[in-house]
């Protein structure tokens, strides 16, 4: 599952995206676009996307979240709300 993507152009006005994507376990995997890039990021993955672009040398990245991710987070904040008020209701 895609989680995140980092953007950002270069000085020659090239779009260069770094996606952040689920590995195995707690690893993440980092591809990108612009020159095939494909490591695993056990820490920092967001750091390393960053230091990437800079050697596209793009200064400003930006961060997109991808809408799997923010519903998984309202799907379990949901769960909880609902677990939160049965445990309430049966006291």
């Amino acid at each position: 599952m895609r989680l995140s993507t980092y953007t950002g152009t270069d000085p020659q006005g090239r779009t260069h995206e770094v996606h952040i994507r689920e590995g195995r376990l707690f690893t993440r995997v980092l591809v990108c676009d612009s020159c095939g890039l494909r490591t695993d990021a056990t820490f920092s993955a967001r750091t390393r996307a960053e230091d990437h672009l800079r050697t596209h040398e793009v200064e400003n990245s930006e961060r997109v979240v991808h809408l799997a991710r923010i519903a998984l987070a309202v799907v379990i904040a949901v769960v909880l709300i609902f677990y939160i008020v049965a445990a309430a209701s049966n006291q």
